[in-house]
């Protein structure tokens, strides 16, 4: 667990740690050269389980975890953060399914996210290898601080968290370890995840930017040659950013169904759950963006990826209506 001036919360999040059903376990902490009150805190913890580690500067988190990892003892290694809360049967439920699954080297979980006002939403992340293999197109497919991992996997090939993609590092990770083992997400909240200002603001705009890196590279090994604009254009659709206009959706449609025809060729991603993520990818703009035009609807329809997703009725339902709302206005 890395430790930044967290003050006010490392000890809840600590106390989450030590009352896990599991037992068994080394918990490793390494404070970043906090300035605050962290260190303190944590040495007021007197459990034999943890184990206090010191960077000699502000080294950052890929730094830090790239450190726990070497530190590491044991079998697996679970990851935390100084903020969240590990639900009391988190490790217990993990590490049951590792054991009972040798070949799957990743396990993540769903989060419940909450803030200073209170709990907010459930992330529901893709639970399958094929559905999270495929999701990584678009974006990270674990909840970093829910993984829990198996050592060897770092040992054997030598993958590290890189801090040229801070703060989309683990996404730059996953992409990398999917290729070489396979991960699964429980289908159950397993930790509380709490949302800070920071993460609302300043470092969106560099999470974005790495993010974008890691999706250019993934667009390479699928035979893409990108120029800047294209570039802007893919980062446009995959980031929310779309322009409010026909033309823009029309291309935008255009160009997802190009992606998928590439992947069957190039059979980068599992069919034909790549081809139904980028389905109900579509979808999902098209019910945001259906007050545009009268076009969404009847655009969304006649592509060929509408052919595979099902939306149910309601959401269907629901584009169909905003759609004609457009037309009565």
């Amino acid at each position: 667990m890395p430790v930044y001036n967290a003050e006010r919360y490392v000890g809840k999040a600590i106390e989450s740690i030590l009352s896990q059903t599991f037992k068994n376990f080394e918990f490793l902490i390494i404070d970043d050269d906090s300035t605050d009150n962290s260190l303190s805190i944590i040495n007021s913890y007197n459990d034999p389980r943890i184990t206090l580690f010191s960077n000699r500067s502000n080294c950052g988190l890929s730094y830090t975890l790239n450190r726990g990892i070497e530190i590491a003892k044991g079998e697996y290694i679970a990851r935390m953060d100084a903020d969240d809360i590990s639900l009391p049967k988190r490790l217990e439920k993990q590490v049951e399914f590792m054991e009972n699954h040798p070949e799957i080297g990743i396990c993540g979980a769903w989060i419940h996210s909450f803030d200073k006002l209170g709990d907010r939403n459930i992330w529901h992340y893709p639970s399958t290898h094929e559905e999270i293999v495929s999701w990584l197109f678009f974006n990270c497919c674990f909840a970093h601080p829910t993984v829990v991992i198996r050592k060897k996997l770092f040992w054997e090939t030598g993958l590290k968290y890189n801090q040229e993609f801070m703060p989309s590092e683990d996404y730059d990770l996953w992409v990398k370890l999917m290729k070489i083992t396979k991960g699964v997400n429980l289908q159950e909240v397993l930790l509380k995840y709490r949302l800070s200002d920071n993460q609302m603001s300043s470092s969106k705009s560099l999470q974005i930017l790495n993010a974008n890196k890691v999706r250019f590279q993934i667009l390479n090994s699928m035979g893409f040659q990108l120029d800047q604009a294209q570039q802007e254009f893919h980062s446009k659709i995959l980031n929310d950013s779309w322009c409010r206009d026909t033309v823009f959706f029309e291309k935008s449609i255009h160009w997802l169904e190009t992606i998928s025809e590439t992947n069957k060729l190039q059979k980068i991603f599992p069919e034909p759950w790549f081809t139904i993520g980028l389905s109900k990818f579509l979808f999902g703009k098209s019910l945001m963006y259906a007050s545009l035009s009268l076009d969404t609807y009847s655009l969304y329809k006649a592509s060929r990826l509408s052919l595979l997703y099902k939306p149910n009725f309601y959401d269907l339902l629901k584009l169909r209506i905003k759609t004609l709302v457009k037309f009565w206005q």
